[in-house]
């Protein structure tokens, strides 16, 4: 993954391509991502996530607590969320199969 500052990425504007949901906010494992491509050809997520998930942040003395942040991924991750995450119709219209 490419971290990065987005912060200033106007999410209206992007296609949203894909979301994911796991549990709800009051778990500590919960993760929401959604998945964008931004009018640059460059594919977003905006995810967010409890104190036991890949969005923990240390906060001291051994203590988590759950953050969000907007970072850029490839191409290849986007399709892999795609193909874990949406609909196949989905998957085809942003990642079409090259002709041979």
């Amino acid at each position: 993954m490419l971290d990065g500052n987005y912060a200033k990425v106007n999410l209206e504007k992007c296609d949203f391509i894909a979301k994911y949901e796991f549990s709800n906010s009051r778990d500590f494992n919960y993760v929401w991502e959604t998945l964008y491509k931004t009018t640059t050809g460059k594919y977003i997520i905006d995810g967010e996530g409890g104190a036991m998930s890949k969005y923990s942040k240390n906060i001291g003395d051994r203590n988590f607590c759950g953050s969000e942040r907007v970072y850029e991924i490839d191409e290849i991750e986007a399709k892999e969320f795609c193909e874990r995450h949406a609909d196949i119709d989905v998957v085809d219209e942003y990642f079409p199969l090259a002709e041979i």
